[in-house]
């Protein structure tokens, strides 16, 4: 959220809202009326192979739509 905050002038938790909104949209269903009803997922209430799924979700979307290309998150990146 760093790079991409820097980057696009959104502060991180903009940019953390708008990627929650990008990526984490899901509804509910009322069991008793069948309405459904939109929200948006919690980073903490994923598993880590939908944590991984984000991740490169994320990855491609910042680069193909921003132009905005993320270090892997294994390598060490000094930011300024």
């Amino acid at each position: 959220m760093t790079i991409l905050s820097k980057e696009t002038g959104y502060t991180k938790d903009e940019m953390h809202e708008i990627c929650k909104y990008q990526f984490l949209k899901a509804e509910k269903v009322d069991e008793k009326t069948g309405e459904t009803f939109p929200y948006l997922r919690s980073t903490t209430e994923l598993s880590k192979q939908e944590f991984s799924e984000l991740l490169e979700e994320l990855f491609t979307w910042s680069s193909g739509t921003l132009g905005i290309v993320l270090p892997d998150p294994n390598e060490q990146v000094e930011m300024f």
